[in-house]
C-alpha cells in the first residue's frame, strides 16, 4: 500500500509542466513594469525635447515682425500656439499649452527693466522684469515668453492626478525694430519709459 503512494509522490515531485507558467506568472508583473516605466520616460524626454525647441521658436517668430496682433482673424499669439501644440503633437487628451508675452524695455536714465505691455492665454503672469535686469542697454528692448504645457503621461491613465508639466522661459531682442509693438501701441503700460528715471 505504500509503494504507490511513494511512486506517486516520487512522480509528482518529478513533474515539470507547469514551472514555466508559475515562472512566467512572477516574472510577468516585473518585465510589465519594466516596459511601462521605460515608455513613460521616453515619452517625457520626447515631450520636453520637443516642448524646449517650440518655447524658442515661438521667441524667434515673435521677434521677427515689429507689431504683434491680437485678436480676430490675425492673432499671432493663437497662430503660434497652434503650430507649438501641433509641433509637440503629444497625443495625449487635455494637454494645455499656456503662452506668456511681455515686452521688457529699459528706462532712458537707470536702465531700469519695466513692461510695456503682456499678454496671456490664461491669468497667470509670471514674467518678472526683474529677472532681466542688468540684460540690455538704455532704451533697448527685450520680448519675454514664457510658454508652459501640462501633458497626460501614459501613468495618467493609472493615476488621473498624475501630469508632465514644464515651464521654458526665455528672451529674445527684437530683429527688425527697437521695439515690438501690440496692435500697433508701443506701451500699455509704463507708457513713458523711455523718460522715467
Amino acid at each position: 500500500m505504500m509503494k504507490p503512494a511513494k511512486k506517486s509522490l516520487a512522480r509528482f515531485l518529478r513533474a515539470n509542466r507547469g514551472v514555466a507558467a508559475v515562472e512566467f506568472a512572477l516574472i510577468a508583473p516585473v518585465l510589465v513594469t519594466i516596459c511601462f516605466g521605460i515608455s513613460e520616460m521616453l515619452f517625457r524626454f520626447q515631450v520636453s525635447d520637443q516642448f524646449n525647441r517650440q518655447a524658442y521658436q515661438v521667441a524667434d517668430l515673435l521677434t521677427r515682425g515689429s507689431d504683434v496682433q491680437t485678436g480676430g482673424p490675425n492673432d499671432d499669439i493663437h497662430a503660434v500656439l497652434q503650430n507649438a501644440n501641433t509641433a509637440i503633437g503629444v497625443g495625449f487628451i487635455n494637454n494645455s499649452i499656456n503662452l506668456e508675452l511681455a515686452s521688457i524695455g529699459f528706462e532712458a536714465k537707470k536702465g531700469d527693466p519695466v513692461v510695456l505691455w503682456k499678454r496671456s492665454t490664461n491669468a497667470t503672469y509670471k514674467l518678472n522684469p526683474n529677472d532681466v535686469k542688468g540684460f540690455g542697454e538704455k532704451l533697448e528692448t527685450l520680448l519675454g515668453v514664457r510658454l508652459t504645457l501640462d501633458a497626460n503621461t501614459p501613468y495618467s491613465w493609472f493615476d488621473k492626478d498624475t501630469k508632465l508639466k514644464i515651464e521654458k522661459i526665455v528672451y529674445f531682442r527684437p530683429r527688425v525694430s527697437r521695439l515690438i509693438k501690440i496692435n500697433g501701441a508701443e506701451a500699455e503700460q509704463n507708457k513713458n519709459w523711455e523718460v522715467t528715471s
